[in-house]
């Protein structure tokens, strides 16, 4: 998520075509929804609400950001980790995580926990602030958004704002 979030709010063009990544796999999911049906008049109607919800999306996108390009193209979030410069982040984090996650042998057998467990509330903690920055530049309220910030900063050392991010994905992994 922060991956995303980073590089949805610097660059919309990109944002668009994680966009259509996610939509391009939800397509192949509603395929298969599609197939355990097995009616015919509700997939066509799945299908009509799917293609309506995309092309709303292209047109709010489109008033959003007028002069922006759609590129119809994947976009991965290696790929958005690679132009953010957070390669760091996600050969360590996301990598690892995502070993947790998808229920890999080593994970789900403990291997990995003496690399992770000292990092996880850092972790944590990281994605917390940074989903409160992104819900903030969006227009929400925060009323105590800079307290939490400072205890967060004391108690893991995570630096404020969008340096969050940066500072967990340059921290060593053990």
């Amino acid at each position: 998520m922060a991956i995303r979030l980073e590089t949805a709010s610097k660059h919309p063009d990109l944002f668009y075509r994680i966009a259509f990544s996610e939509h391009r796999h939800d397509e192949r999911f509603l395929q298969e929804v599609d197939k355990r049906l097995n009616n015919e008049v509700q997939s066509k109607e799945n299908r009509k609400r799917f293609e309506a919800n995309w092309e709303s999306f292209r047109d709010a996108f489109t008033k959003e950001f007028p002069g922006v390009p759609k590129e119809d193209k994947p976009f991965s979030v290696a790929s958005a980790a690679v132009k953010m410069g957070m390669e760091n982040l996600y050969d360590g984090y996301y990598r690892i995580y995502s070993q947790y996650t998808h229920g890999a042998l080593l994970a789900t057998v403990g291997h990995l926990n003496q690399g992770t467990d000292p990092e996880d509330n850092r972790i944590m903690a990281a994605c917390a602030v940074g989903a409160l920055d992104a819900l903030i530049s969006l227009g929400a309220e925060s009323s105590n958004r800079d307290d939490l910030f400072r205890r967060f900063q004391r108690l893991f050392a995570i630096p404020l704002k969008v340096e969050v991010i940066q500072a967990a994905s340059e921290h060593p992994q053990k």
